[in-house]
Formats: structure tokens, C-alpha cells, sequence
């Protein structure tokens, strides 16, 4: 009886044998680390791989890894990069690529049941891939607006009963789940719902292509995320500009991706045991917020355990870059993958510090991308002008102040509460500044620690 493999566009684990979805007992994820790999598939399993019939339905995206299969089927004659393939060693001729419509989330799960149903006899493999539009923000589908958890959930569970239910329906058939393509400046709805892909695929031995792990990869292997820790497409395998809001694979792209979609297809066909994933974390670092004087919020979201339980989490800070965990000024914040929060105590007013999450695992450390941020000025504590002497006071519109406490910023604010003077001191002894309007207004000096309050007036 033909065997059939269903493939769709969102996450999982690494690679395996030929067999029906209900017999894995181990994820097959197929991630940037497949590319490395493709230069040592054995020429017996490209054969086995060539033989197997597949449907795969797309749309843009789609159609720029399908170029890149034909370029590397050596049947292009540009870019030049196609020419240094052998024409039809890796034959991709059997391997259908159908395009299809932009119906967003919902609509893109119904065409697939429905094309399933309708091909089932005609192919080996089945797939379908969501587009880099079906995780922007602001969007009413899947994630909401504004964002949603209700309506994340409902997306999310909407695609996982429905695959399931075609795996129960043909249980001879092999499905292959992949992530939803990156945008260059990251999205919160494609992170949120490709981290659901991906625990999902790991639990339930899916097999999953990442092709958002891929895309998020640079050429020497390091993950980008933006700001936030969301995964953001590498700009050099997009065929936009920088930063664009999308990331359509440019060659350079469609090449790697193609040589990672060969390298799925080759363990789905032979007996290949997955390399044993012995590696670090994969983490990045939570936006800082609610950033006082003495203290702020962070944390993390660790994507990958490497393969190995994750023992210890948090953050660690430093006033110089790259803080490590020899630091003392760091966070224990329990164990295992996910997102987890910190907080950052004892820190000094008006400092910048640097910050990065970091994941431990039995392999080593690892950490996250490094932020920085400045804590504010210490308003809490407020004390009288004492020996700052400033002069004249009253004065007609120039003051003169003789500053012997380390202040770093002066104010002067109208009776109103509207600031009329604000400087930075840097250090200074002296200090001159002029006031343009009369009246009496409220002098705050800031130190690193206090803020001095004083009076000054201004006369005709």
C-alpha cells in the first residue's frame, strides 16, 4: 500500500524514518542545522527521497522555496548559484508545489482538509504552509485586536484539531508541521503561536519543518530576536529591504531553505536516525519594564532546552557589557523552558546597566541578547538646598551656583508643576543659568541619591 506524509508549515524536531505519524515515538525537527547537514545526505537516500509523490499548497513564500528546489535540481540556469548543482541528482520532479490563495488563518485549514480529501490517492506527501501575514500583529485573525489569548487559543486549537483529525482519518499518512515564516522586524503573534508549534511537535513526536528557526538564523549561526526577544527574520535571506515588515526569501534564502527541505525529505525516507541533540539552551531576553530608581522587570523565554533538562534560569546585570553569571547581581528563577519574569533589585539611580537572561543546562550556560537601560532619578527622597549656595536670590534673571555635592541634574519648575529649567550638570562645581519670566519657583538639584529642594526668585 502507498504510503503518504502530510506536511504542514509550522514546528517540531529532527528527522526519522518513513512511517506513519501514530508510530513515531520521537519528534523529527527539522531546523537550521539541516543546512549544515545537506552536503552529507548519502547518494542512496536522495533516490528513496525523488520517489516519494508530494503536495505541497502555498502561497508567496512557498513559491520562493520551490525555486529554490529547482535550483538546486540543477535544472536553472540562474542566479549562478544553480549552475554548481547536477542537473536532476536531487529530482524534485515528483514533488508538486500548488499554489493557492491568501484565505487567511481559518480559511487556509479548510482548503486543506478539503485538497486532502480530494488528492489523498494521488500523492505520498501532504502540505500546507501559513504565510508571514497570518502572525502579524493588530490582525483580527489569529491573535487579535488588540492582542488576545482567547483568540490565540482558538487559532491554535482550531489547526491542531483539524490535523489531528486527519490523522486519525488516514492513519497510514505522515503529517509534517512547520512554523510560520519571520518577518525582519519580528512579530509577537508569529512568536507566541510558533512557541505552541514547537512544544506541541516536541510532545506529541511531530515532525515539523522550523523554517522560522531557519529564517532566524544568521550565516554564522546566531539567533536574532528584536527588543522584545521575538525571533526576526535575517535580512540576508530576504529579498526586501531593511527592515521590511516582510521577508520573502531572496536566492540566498530559497537555497538554504531548499537544502533543508532535501534533508527533511531524505530522513523521512530512509532509516536515518536523528544526530542525539546534546547542545545549550536557546533563549533571548524580555524587554525591560516598570524601571524605577532602585529596581526593574525582566526575565526571558527560553525556545530550547538543547536536549537537556534546564536546571537554572534568570537574569544577570552589570554596569559593563556582556554580564555574565560570575556576577553577584543576578536571579534564580526556577527551571525548565518557557517564559519567566525576574526582578532586578538593589540597583543605583540614574545608571545604565546591561542585562541579559541566561538558561543552564547540563551541556553549560547560555544566554540571551544583552539590553541595556538607565534607571531613573531618585525622587523619593527629598531634603532642603543646605550648603548649595546660589546667588544672587532674589535676582532680576541670572542665577550663579556653587554646587559641593555631586549633583547630576537641576530643575527649575513653575508653581504649576511645569518644568521651566532642566540640565544635566555633568559633575560640575559651578553652574550659571538665566530665567527669562519673574516670579518664585522650585529648584530640585539631583544627586545619585536624593533630590535637594530649594526656592528661587526672580525680581523685576
Amino acid at each position: 500500500m502507498k504510503k503518504t506524509i502530510w506536511i504542514l508549515f509550522f514546528s517540531a524536531s529532527l528527522y526519522y524514518p518513513l512511517q506513519a505519524q501514530h508510530q513515531r515515538t520521537s519528534p523529527l525537527i527539522i531546523d537550521h542545522r539541516a543546512i549544515s547537514l545537506f552536503d552529507s545526505i548519502p547518494d542512496s537516500l536522495i533516490g528513496k527521497a525523488a520517489d516519494i509523490e508530494l503536495m505541497f499548497r502555498h502561497a508567496s513564500v512557498g513559491s520562493t522555496i520551490n525555486n529554490g528546489l529547482d535550483c538546486v535540481q540543477g535544472t536553472r540556469t540562474s542566479p549562478a548559484i544553480c549552475k554548481t548543482f547536477i542537473p536532476y541528482k536531487y529530482d524534485r520532479r515528483l514533488w508538486e508545489f500548488q499554489g493557492r490563495a491568501n484565505s487567511g488563518w481559518y480559511g487556509k485549514i479548510n482548503d486543506f482538509v478539503e485538497q486532502t480529501a480530494l488528492q489523498i490517492d494521488s500523492f505520498d506527501l501532504f502540505s500546507f504552509k501559513y504565510c508571514y501575514l497570518e502572525g502579524l500583529d493588530e490582525l483580527a485573525e489569529p491573535c487579535g485586536k488588540p492582542f488576545s489569548k482567547t483568540a490565540v487559543t482558538k487559532a491554535w486549537t482550531t489547526l491542531k484539531d483539524s490535523m489531528e483529525s486527519l490523522e486519525k482519518q488516514y492513519p497510514g499518512k505522515i503529517f509534517v508541521w512547520w512554523t510560520i515564516p519571520l518577518t525582519q522586524p519580528g512579530q509577537h503573534c508569529t512568536d507566541t503561536l510558533n512557541f505552541l508549534m514547537r512544544e506541541y511537535a516536541k510532545a506529541e513526536n511531530k515532525i515539523l519543518f522550523d523554517i522560522a528557526d531557519i529564517q532566524c538564523h544568521d550565516t554564522d549561526g546566531i539567533r536574532l530576536v528584536n527588543a522584545y526577544g521575538w525571533e526576526m527574520a535575517f535580512s540576508g535571506y530576504c529579498g526586501e529591504a531593511p527592515p521590511g515588515p516582510s521577508c520573502h526569501p531572496n536566492w540566498t534564502g530559497s537555497v538554504m531553505l531548499a537544502k533543508a527541505f532535501w534533508y527533511m525529505m531524505t530522513c523521512i525516507a530512509g532509516d536515518v536516525q536523528p544526530p542525539v541533540k546534546d547542545s545549550l539552551p536557546a533563549l533571548s531576553t524580555t524587554a525591560l519594564s516598570e524601571v524605577t530608581f532602585n529596581s526593574a522587570l525582566s526575565g526571558g523565554n527560553i525556545s530550547d532546552d538543547g536536549g537537556l533538562p534546564v536546571t537554572d534560569r534568570g537574569v544577570v546585570w552589570g554596569i559593563a557589557p556582556n554580564p555574565d553569571v560570575s556576577s553577584p547581581f543576578r536571579t534564580h528563577d526556577g527551571n525548565g523552558s518557557g517564559n519567566f519574569t525576574s526582578s532586578l533589585t538593589g540597583l543605583d539611580a540614574n545608571t545604565l546597566y546591561y542585562v541579559r537572561a541566561y538558561a543552564f543546562n547540563a551541556k553549560g550556560t547560555a544566554y540571551g541578547n544583552e539590553l541595556s537601560f538607565t534607571t531613573d532619578f531618585n525622587t523619593l527622597i527629598e531634603q532642603e538646598l543646605d550648603d548649595v549656595l546660589i546667588y544672587p536670590n532674589p535676582s532680576l534673571d541670572e542665577f550663579f551656583m556653587h554646587i559641593p555635592v555631586t549633583a547630576i541634574r537641576i530643575q527649575v519648575i513653575r508653581p504649576n508643576g511645569e518644568v521651566l529649567h532642566d540640565a544635566l550638570l555633568n559633575k560640575q562645581d559651578h553652574y550659571k543659568f538665566k530665567l527669562n519670566e519673574k516670579g518664585v519657583f522650585i529648584l530640585r538639584l539631583y544627586t545619585q541619591h536624593q533630590v535637594i529642594l530649594g526656592k528661587l526668585v526672580v525680581v523685576e
